[in-house]
């Protein structure tokens, strides 16, 4: 597979890419299965689960056609210790990750390990930073992040399409649902799906997560409304 080139600036909280796109269906990194041993049931969490996404690289965000492509980059997401009402959870990349031997970087913080404390109060999930000075960083949510509601959302269905929804107006934190929706041979009758679009009235980037409160976090993804290009983290299963 070619590779893909993404510019992620974390500091401008802008991503450019230059892509060249094939086919996303035969470009699955290997995951040793000792990492799907974790439940992403957020009631079922124990020391030691492990869970994965897989990197996706999209562009269209604003043709009626988007297409993306996986990188063949691994996020591995580990709880490493349980207090009272908490789970502190770890990221980091899996080094069999394609980035680690790519002539030329596409993803920045590719070496980076950030570590915050995931909590459920009132049905809906706060993540909090234990990073310095308590500023959030993660790869599966970039450096944007707003607690999410577990209850399920009846307001308004949508459709996925590609890597991105059928909803792309500039609003903020805006709750949605789509149904009978399948991802790397995972079926989800319901999903909620949030998103954050409010800072591409200036320019900023977007934000979309896609999860349930049964089957957890399924995609998360963010884009430049300069390009219309963006990455996300798809869940394997």
């Amino acid at each position: 597979m070619k590779n893909t080139l993404i510019l992620l600036s974390l500091l401008s909280l802008s991503i450019f890419t230059a892509c060249e796109k094939e086919d996303h269906q035969d470009i699955l990194p290997e995951v040793p299965t000792e990492l799907l041993t974790g439940s992403l049931n957020f009631s079922d969490w124990e020391i030691g689960d492990k869970f994965s996404y897989v990197m996706l690289s999209g562009e269209g965000y604003w043709d009626s056609n988007p297409s993306f492509e996986y990188t063949g980059d691994t996020l591995i997401c580990e709880v490493i210790d349980k207090k009272e009402n908490e789970f502190v959870v770890k990221e980091s990349l899996s080094r069999n990750s394609s980035i680690f031997t790519a002539p030329e970087p596409y993803y920045y913080n590719a070496d980076s390990i950030f570590i915050n404390n995931w909590s459920v109060v009132d049905d809906e999930l706060y993540i909090i930073p234990t990073g310095i000075n308590n500023y959030f960083r993660s790869h599966l949510f970039y450096r944007e992040y707003v607690p999410i509601a577990l209850n399920e959302f009846v307001e308004e269905k949508i459709e996925i399409n590609s890597w991105i929804t059928d909803y792309n107006s500039t609003d903020f934190n805006k709750e949605l649902y789509a149904e009978d929706f399948t991802l790397l041979g995972q079926s989800y009758d319901r999903l909620n799906v949030v998103v954050n679009n409010e800072a591409m009235a200036a320019d900023g980037p977007g934000f979309t997560y896609i999860y349930s409160k049964d089957h957890g976090i399924v995609r998360t993804t963010t884009v430049s409304p300069w390009f219309g290009t963006g990455i996300g983290w798809d869940r394997l299963d």
